[in-house]
């Protein structure tokens, strides 16, 4: 229910955690193992996954702005990690022929990624969609309450006091099935991260700018 403006002002974090973070991080990944800095990027979406998992439809800007800024910083260690990874065996000619390649398996990840998400999301909506139907039923007590009181509302706004209390209940009914659903999307892409995060070091360590040989 956020508009534009409060998404907007939501999300700029992570944009601008990452041009803040952006030469730190380019900088360790080029002098230190880059290995270790695209394991802690991975760990850093993990953490990020991990404070989202209470998420409720009441979150706001003061709830998402500390998993903002750990997607910030874990995304731009991924990405200048990765790259250095990818390019630093690579001579000019075949720098030319990476970068786009590059590009092109990171965007075939990315939406590969985002399927995989919806996925589960829509897996997730199904489950708890069907559990919440189960107990919104007018044998609870407090679903007989709010139903009684969005009848005197809906009759007192000319609307129709028994179709409209219904339709009021499966909307809020259908995104508190939403908010859990993203809970647990979260939590799956939590694990993801914690095992991506072992997948660095089965590369071989890069040379970087302290351990390069200078060219003879």
């Amino acid at each position: 229910g956020l508009s534009a403006g409060q998404i907007g002002a939501t999300v700029w974090v992570t944009g601008l955690t990452m041009l803040l973070t952006a030469p730190l991080f380019g900088r360790l990944a080029r002098l230190t193992d880059p290995r270790l800095i695209c394991c802690a990027g991975f760990l850093l979406l993990a953490a990020s996954c991990w404070t989202s998992l209470g998420l409720t439809a009441d979150w706001r800007f003061d709830q998402f702005v500390l998993p903002q800024v750990l997607r910030g910083m874990g995304l731009m260690c991924g990405i200048v990690s990765t790259t250095v990874i990818a390019f630093a065996t690579l001579s000019n000619e075949q720098a030319a022929v990476g970068s786009p390649l590059i590009t092109l398996m990171r965007n075939l990840g990315g939406a590969l990624g985002l399927g995989i998400i919806n996925t589960v999301f829509l897996a997730r909506f199904d489950h708890h969609w069907s559990r919440l139907s189960e107990w919104v039923t007018m044998a609870q007590a407090d679903v007989a309450a709010l139903i009684e009181k969005l009848a005197r509302l809906a009759e007192a706004r000319g609307l129709d006091p028994d179709a409209a209390p219904i339709a009021m209940v499966a909307r809020i009914a259908a995104r508190e099935a939403a908010v859990l659903s993203y809970a647990d999307t979260f939590a799956v892409l939590m694990w993801v991260f914690i095992a991506m995060a072992c997948l660095p070091w089965l590369l071989n360590r890069p040379p970087t700018f302290l351990t390069a040989r200078p060219p003879e």
